[in-house]
């Protein structure tokens, strides 16, 4: 967690979820300590103008405000910070200039488990994409009650017969060759291809 929001990895990916931004609350970006405001507590103080001035690491930093309005303190001068501390709430003067989040009241799509394929077609990949779904789901990560059971069975009869499936090895062989394509002699490449069984279609 951090101060603006949440920061997750997924398969090597980091995605970053945002918070709710409110410009009324004011917090302290890093740990350190409030040594002054620079105007008075409920003066008016306009977009970006420095308002504070807070220590990190022997450093004084100014704190600006994000939008014009009435500045209330939150700490008093002294005060040590953690990331994320309340310096101070501002009345803005154009309230609707900020739009807000709002709760989502419509309806998802209906999950489907053709989605689950939306990488790929091809057997090869129809075995990751299943694997990879079982792992997640030993790992814990499991769909609503009512779909769980279905989409386990499902995908239980969809690795076993992915792996029984003979053309499996040559579609993973095809796709490793098409990587390397380029990089391999043309004649290691040639006879790769002609002493292997063709790849069907799919």
């Amino acid at each position: 967690e951090e101060i603006t929001g949440y920061r997750v990895v997924i398969g090597g990916k980091t995605c970053m979820f945002e918070k709710d931004n409110d410009p009324t609350v004011i917090r302290s970006s890093s740990a350190g300590k409030l040594v002054r405001y620079l105007v008075s507590n409920g003066e008016h103080v306009d977009g970006d103008q420095p308002f504070a001035e807070i220590e990190v690491m022997k450093m004084i930093l100014p704190v600006t405000a994000p939008l014009s309005g009435n500045l209330h303190f939150a700490q008093n001068a002294g005060s040590i910070l953690n990331p994320g501390s309340i310096l101070g709430t501002l009345e803005l003067d154009d309230p609707s200039s900020v739009s807000k989040a709002e709760l989502f009241t419509g309806q998802l799509p209906e999950y489907s488990n053709n989605d689950h394929y939306s990488h790929g077609r091809k057997l090869h990949q129809i075995y990751r994409q299943t694997l990879t779904q079982l792992e997640n789901i030993m790992a814990g990560y499991t769909f609503p009650d009512e779909h769980f059971v279905k989409i386990l069975e499902n995908s239980v009869k969809m690795l076993y017969s992915t792996l029984k499936n003979p053309s499996l090895p040559l579609y993973e062989c095809e796709e490793l060759l098409s990587a390397i394509s380029g990089r391999i002699p043309s004649s290691v490449e040639y006879e790769i291809h002609s002493s292997s069984p063709t790849t069907p279609t799919t």
